[in-house]
């Protein structure tokens, strides 16, 4: 991770999610965008798609019913990807 921020500078930003099941939330976030560290792995030409997973502990979000790990996978295809707004870390 210290090797991929050397070269991905952290940015902050306000991110505005709005989720397909009907909820938004405007939270502040630390990172870079996917496109920067995409285009250091350089992807074959046969890549199409990216997937990530993101584990969200509830213990820490304020709002949590319950204080367990939430799994999150996201599918994307790789040109959507590289939108600078897509978000990492």
């Amino acid at each position: 991770m210290d090797e991929i921020l050397k070269l991905a500078p952290l940015e902050e930003r306000i991110y505005r999610h709005r989720c397909v099941e009907g909820w938004s939330i405007v939270v502040p976030w630390i990172g870079f965008s996917f496109s920067t560290l995409a285009k250091l792995v350089e992807p074959t030409p046969k890549a199409r798609f990216v997937a990530s997973k993101v584990i969200t502990i509830l213990a820490r979000c304020r709002w949590a019913e319950t204080p367990n790990a939430l799994p999150y996978v996201e599918g994307l295809r790789l040109d959507e990807a590289m939108h600078p707004s897509l978000c990492c870390v």
